[in-house]
């Protein structure tokens, strides 16, 4: 937070404090303290002072940070900064024990809409099964850590899923009015994870136009699917589960048969792969990315590879190619607002939610379109940018992909695409070794392999599978591990693809930690593009790319 709210002119000890910090001097935690002492209704001090201590005393820079949710009643503008911090600091928390004050941290994060919760799920399940070592759904339905996890999170840690099974089974054979709350919060669960757990048979079932009917009902299928009445929003749970599950589903069906088309899908795989986002939009995020303002020209202008000279002027005609719900396109559109951005996707139901997602951030401007990129062609316009994010691999051909997209870049422009490592997949194809040998198909043959995954014993290399968060959903796991259709890669082959589409490798947008292996082993004078030797690098760390192979490139002025 670099200024104080408000226009309030910051105290003489906040000042110090700041440049003391900035020099790293170990007496600017003392002076931040004094600074508090002397003004404790000074926001920033609170907020730079938890920056200085997340690092050795996290528990102390918690506190301050729940002191400055409070003070920020005042400064609305300044809380989503401040819960983000917080949320940073809870996410790689694995409590050994009950306790009180992170359960207030846990709540205070996820009572802010605007913030991302799923990174909070995995603490927030272990401290609530800390909290209750058996189950006691009566309980649950009046905790507000179990409402909020239920129903603003998707579980992801192994040993929940049999509790939230359990919770379901006593409550669908309970008419108690007071579980009411914690089946609104289950069926948000269910909904968030794609009714991964099998359907159960209600209780209730020869009274289903009853209130209570419905809401256990609706913990196996959203209320718009559901022959039942209007279900009167009675709580902000029963709301939520109104507005997710049926008002906005009726508007993304809307928006989906409104959707402009870019012509027939006639290829096979294509509509097969169309078939599958259909029925299973993937994924169905919560929460944007936080605004990261970036100019992309100057970033792009950046890469080692890159030709400047060549790059288009802004702003940028930007496409995402096989953008899905849109989750990439919005963060561009936030990122930076002078592009002019089209999604183009197989699937109607992906593009609705991207299009509902994108209006209700006020980005309305983007352009959504329903299309196969392999029909793309120059009469459909030039892009000045254009991203793949995890879409070539799902082509029959993907360097087809590769030439379609390359036909639509503008000279000079620059291209990210992004594939599966073959290394980095070696698990997901012994699983799918383990589902053709087992037969197993659809909804029923997915739940078949997570429960035999869940069976394994930790130690088990399929069991690793539970550590993606694509594990936990229905439609995730679906895309991780039942896909249609998909191709895996090595650097050497995506980099013959570039130069077989007529591109020239501008980048590798390698991790990090990834660059530090890379000049480890090879010096600081070695090329960051040499396919090669990021191959030797990942032949010796196969997880290198684990989640896929992002590169840049860019199509030159002339061929």
């Amino acid at each position: 937070m670099a200024e104080p709210p408000g226009g309030r002119t910051a105290p003489p000890e906040f000042a110090e404090a700041r440049a003391l910090a900035r020099a790293g001097h170990a007496d600017a935690a003392g002076r931040y303290r004094a600074c508090i002492a002397r003004h404790p209704g000074f926001l920033p001090a609170y907020v730079e002072l938890a920056g200085l201590l997340a690092r050795d005393d996290p528990a102390a820079a918690r506190r301050l940070l729940m002191s400055a949710l409070g003070l920020a009643r005042d400064a609305p503008a300044a809380r989503p900064t401040i819960a983000r911090m917080l949320a940073t600091l809870i996410t790689p928390l694995s409590p050994g024990s009950y306790d009180a004050d992170l359960e207030a941290h846990l709540l205070a994060c996820l009572d802010d809409l605007a913030l991302d919760p799923q990174p909070l799920a995995k603490t927030a399940a272990e401290l609530l099964l800390l909290k209750y070592p058996t189950v006691d759904a009566e309980a649950a339905a009046r905790d507000p850590l179990w409402r909020a996890f239920l129903a603003r999170c998707r579980n992801t840690l192994p040993a929940m899923e049999p509790r939230i099974a359990a919770l379901r089974r006593h409550v669908v054979a309970q008419s108690d009015p007071a579980l009411d709350p914690l089946a609104a919060a289950l069926a948000l669960q269910g909904f968030a994870t794609g009714y991964l757990l099998s359907a159960l048979a209600t209780a209730e079932a020869a009274a289903p136009q009853s209130t209570r009917a419905t809401l256990r009902r609706a913990m196996d299928a959203p209320l718009i699917d559901l022959d039942a009445p209007p279900l009167a929003a009675t709580s902000p749970l029963v709301a939520t589960l109104v507005k997710r599950t049926l008002t906005d589903l009726a508007e993304e069906r809307a928006l989906a048969a409104a959707m402009p088309s870019l012509g027939a899908t006639a290829r096979p795989a294509s509509q097969q792969v169309r078939t599958q986002y259909e029925s299973h939009p993937y994924p169905r995020w919560h929460a944007p990315p936080p605004p990261r303002p970036t100019d992309v020209r100057a970033h792009l202008a950046g890469l080692p590879g890159i030709d400047r000279a060549a790059l288009p002027p802004a702003p940028f005609a930007t496409l995402v190619a096989g953008c899905g719900t849109g989750y990439e396109a919005i963060d561009l559109a936030r990122t930076d607002p002078s592009l002019v951005i089209t999604g183009v996707d197989l699937s109607r139901a992906s593009l609705a939610f991207a299009q509902r997602n994108a209006a209700s951030l006020g980005l309305a401007a983007i352009t959504f379109a329903q299309g196969d990129l392999l029909d793309l062609s120059p009469e459909n316009g030039r892009f000045d940018f254009i991203t793949a994010t995890g879409v070539l691999h799902h082509l029959a051909d993907p360097l087809e992909g590769v030439r379609a997209l390359a036909g639509v870049l503008a000279p000079g422009g620059v291209m990210r695409i992004a594939l599966y490592s073959r290394r980095a997949r070696a698990l997901v194809r012994d699983a799918h070794a383990l589902i053709e040998a087992q037969g197993w198909q659809g909804d029923d043959g997915i739940r078949a392999l997570r429960a035999h995954i869940l069976a394994l014993p930790p130690e088990a290399p399929l069991a690793r599978l539970t550590e993606s968060d694509d594990f936990w959903s229905l439609s995730g796991c679906r895309d991780l591990l039942f896909h249609v259709l998909e191709h895996q890669f090595d650097l050497p082959e995506i980099a013959w693809m570039l130069d077989a589409a007529g591109l020239n490798l501008a980048g590798i947008d390698a991790s990090p930690e990834a660059r530090r292996l890379f000049h480890e082993r090879f010096g600081d004078h070695a090329s960051p593009l040499d396919p090669q030797r990021w191959d030797t690098l990942e032949a010796d760390h196969p997880a290198l790319f684990a989640g896929m192979i992002p590169l840049w490139c860019q199509k030159p002025l002339s061929p």
